[in-house]
């Protein structure tokens, strides 16, 4: 599997630098831009960061307004601009894959680390339509821990298929999980050639994913709702699974991961 990179790298409470790279992996640039304060952040907003942090945002209007104003804190106009030129070339003119990767220090910048990122979107009004990183087609975005090595590309062997697992969490106790979209754009991809869409999970539990995980998906595309505290009211981050009852099933980042031990996708 090929694509091309946009990593967004946060070096410091001052600057984000950029570096782009094509599917050989060879450098298109390393453009920069500064980086929004957070204590600029309008009243309005930080109410929609507590209520995102508590999992209580549910208005599809003020998850716009924050997930603009993150779009905002990393893209200045001049970097803002660059993204979007590359989008298009990429996404639409070449129709390749675009692989966003967003790296933050946790350990020098916990807070802004800390931000829900996967809310992020395009402004409106930059007039170039409606793009979701988190949930864009062709377009991969990826929170990458600043002390790992870049990913290598997935290798397929000759008439292999690149495999795709759609994974969906909704459990029965918790708001809808919107997914519709997602799985349409991954049954028209793979009506391409080489590219095979396994049979949707839902509802998301330990027994299912294993199942889907053995048959060695390439890229692992899961859905659901995730929380920042426990019930304990503990900084945990938690994933929602389905338990036998098709309730909530929260599980942390080293529950998640042990899932994986029998297989690791290349994209997850």
């Amino acid at each position: 599997m090929t694509y091309h990179t946009y990593h967004i790298r946060v070096a410091n409470r001052d600057r984000v630098q950029v570096e782009k790279w094509d599917a050989q992996s060879q450098s298109l640039g390393r453009p920069s831009g500064a980086l929004r304060r957070l204590d600029e952040f309008p009243e309005q907003v930080k109410a929609l960061l507590k209520s995102a942090q508590n999992d209580e945002l549910n208005d599809s209007g003020k998850v716009r307004v924050l997930g603009e104003t993150l779009f905002d804190v990393l893209f200045d106009d001049v970097l803002r601009q660059d993204f979007v030129d590359f989008y298009n070339r990429v996404v639409h003119q070449d129709d390749r894959l675009l692989r966003v990767e967003l790296e933050i220090d946790a350990q020098s910048l916990p807070d802004i680390a800390a931000l829900p990122w996967e809310f992020i979107c395009l402004p409106q009004r930059a007039n170039s339509g409606t793009i979701w990183l988190a949930t864009a087609p062709n377009l991969i975005f990826y929170r990458r821990s600043s002390q790992w090595q870049p990913p290598r590309s997935i290798q397929l062997e000759e008439n292999e298929k690149l495999r795709i697992a759609l994974v969906v969490s909704a459990p029965q106790d918790g708001s809808p999980v919107v997914y519709e979209k997602v799985q349409v754009a991954l049954q028209k991809l793979a009506q391409k050639d080489r590219i095979e869409l396994l049979p949707t999970v839902n509802p998301a539990n330990p027994e299912a994913i294993d199942a889907i995980l053995a048959k060695e998906p390439h890229i692992f595309h899961f859905i659901g709702h995730g929380r920042f505290k426990n019930e304990e009211n503990r900084e945990v981050g938690q994933l929602a699974l389905v338990d036998d009852l098709g309730e909530s099933m929260w599980v942390d980042a080293d529950y998640f991961s042990e899932l994986f031990n029998q297989h690791r996708p290349g994209i997850v």
